[in-house]
């Protein structure tokens, strides 16, 4: 598009004499005589500063700035300042255009707490009993007499006999009477998050402004200067991050949103440690389990656990009663910072160096 030259515009016929007397009629009068020139197109009048020549990356008035390189969008006015700043735009464009973002600052996930609730600690009894025909100090090496409960024994009044006065290579059979550990079986841990996630605010450093002007197809530029105005570069702009094109090689890539992942890694606990049985074991002489024979407290934190019987003793039957059920615990693990937030839709903005008033 190319706009007409009204200063050195003269109608067909009209006598050259004609305007020169009128030129000089103004000059007379004070008016000093600014020729004009088509500053979109590069074509020059006369009187006043002339336009500036050539193509390329040097300054122009020329084509360049009304025919954007292939690809690219028709040029326009760009300023770019902090997020909060809010500059209008210029009546030599005075059309908003598209905003877009740059020197993107997020901070991480805040993240809860990761606790881990108590091991629940289930106990079973044992069911491995034996008398030994030697006292605790010498009973392993001594021969030994199963005294065993039934399987899958929950601790009740079990019958088993040996009887009163028995013998073991000459000696009586029962002198001390050894039980075996209860077993454990640890429950998990449950995880629990003390508090809530939270994902600060994203922010925008920077903040990228285009202005259109009216009509498509004319220089955003200020007529007769061949400049942008004051805070605003020329520039063309396509979506993407792209190299730049001649004359436009000042290269700014900005991005229209972000991709926010930030979260917090799952709360997890680690294997339970520290569960704990302790049972009482209970023989006695008679099958009803009356009439105690010994009694001792085995743990699972420790080995078999004896006891002296007087020699010769009839064993007759058992009990044995979970007393205490330590519960476990367990290392908490995740609750950490995870993801991030990346500038997405990228635009390739490409300005002209700073243009100079002529």
């Amino acid at each position: 598009m190319r706009t007409t030259n009204v200063a050195g515009f003269r109608p067909p016929g009209a006598p050259l004499v004609t305007g020169l007397m009128f030129a000089a009629t103004l000059g007379l009068a004070g008016c000093q005589i600014t020729g004009g020139f088509d500053w979109q197109s590069n074509t020059g009048g006369t009187g006043g500063s002339p336009p500036i020549a050539g193509t390329g990356g040097a300054p122009s008035c020329d084509e360049d700035c009304v025919d954007p390189p292939e690809g690219w969008s028709p040029p326009s006015l760009f300023a770019v300042g902090p997020f909060g700043s809010a500059a209008g735009c210029p009546w030599v464009a005075p059309e908003p255009g598209i905003e877009a973002y740059g020197d993107l600052q997020a901070a991480p996930a805040v993240c809860p707490v990761c606790q881990c609730g108590d091991s629940e600690t289930d106990c079973t009894v044992p069911t491995d009993w034996h008398a030994s025909a030697a006292d605790c100090a010498g009973a392993e090496g001594a021969q030994a007499t199963p005294f065993d409960g039934p399987p899958d024994w929950d601790g009740s009044c079990s019958a088993g006999a040996i009887a009163a006065g028995a013998l073991c290579g000459g000696v009586p059979c029962v002198q001390s009477l050894t039980v075996a550990p209860p077993s454990v079986t640890a429950g998990a841990c449950a995880p629990e998050a003390a508090g809530r996630q939270v994902a600060p605010q994203h922010a925008w450093g920077l903040r990228a402004r285009e202005c259109l002007p009216e009509k498509a197809g004319t220089c955003p530029e200020e007529p007769g200067r061949c400049f942008p105005p004051a805070g605003f570069s020329l520039c063309v702009h396509r979506a993407g991050v792209e190299n730049c094109p001649s004359p436009y090689l000042n290269q700014r890539v900005f991005y229209q949103e972000v991709e926010d992942t930030r979260a917090c890694s799952t709360c997890t606990c680690s294997a339970p440690e520290g569960n704990a049985c302790t049972v009482l074991a209970t023989a006695f002489q008679d099958g009803a389990c009356g009439a105690i024979a010994g009694a001792l407290l085995v743990t699972s934190a420790s080995g078999d656990g004896c006891v002296d019987v007087p020699p010769g003793l009839a064993l007759g039957g058992k009990t044995a009663e979970v007393v205490s059920a330590g519960a476990g615990s367990c290392a908490p693990g995740g609750g950490e910072p995870v993801g991030r937030v990346t500038p997405v839709h990228p635009i390739t903005v490409c300005c002209r160096e700073e243009l100079v008033a002529r």
